[in-house]
């Protein structure tokens, strides 16, 4: 009788051993996959910023080539220069505004003109 109980008592022991060695077990899983999740979400981060950041010199590129093009319709070879600011071809302007009603830019190209033309009226 003493002896069954030993053995009950035993087996009872290696059973909860083998619950707890379980319960570790998917404790350790949990965090493996919570630390996956995590690196995941960095990983997606990364790449996000990276696009943004592409995304931001494609339009600075853009920016500088778009004034590059604006300079050389007009005839602006140095827009820092104060002197030379506001020297430009009223000819080649006119038939830029002209013409610009099948471009896309038409309106930027007469908000352009027509600022350009208030500017030097006021000199």
């Amino acid at each position: 009788m003493m002896m069954m109980i030993i053995i009950i008592l035993i087996i009872i022991i290696i059973l909860l051993l083998l619950l707890l060695l379980l319960i570790i077990i998917i404790i350790i899983i949990i965090i493996i996959i919570i630390i996956i999740i995590i690196i995941i979400i960095i990983i997606i981060t990364i790449i996000i910023i990276i696009i943004i950041i592409i995304i931001i010199i494609i339009i600075i590129i853009i920016i500088i080539a778009y004034n590059k093009y604006v300079e050389s319709i007009l005839g602006i070879e140095d827009q820092d220069a104060q002197e030379n600011r506001f020297n430009f071809n009223p000819k080649k302007l006119y038939s830029l505004l002209k013409n610009s009603k099948k471009d896309a830019q038409c309106i930027s190209t007469q908000v352009l003109f027509l600022t350009m033309f208030q500017e030097n009226q006021l000199l």
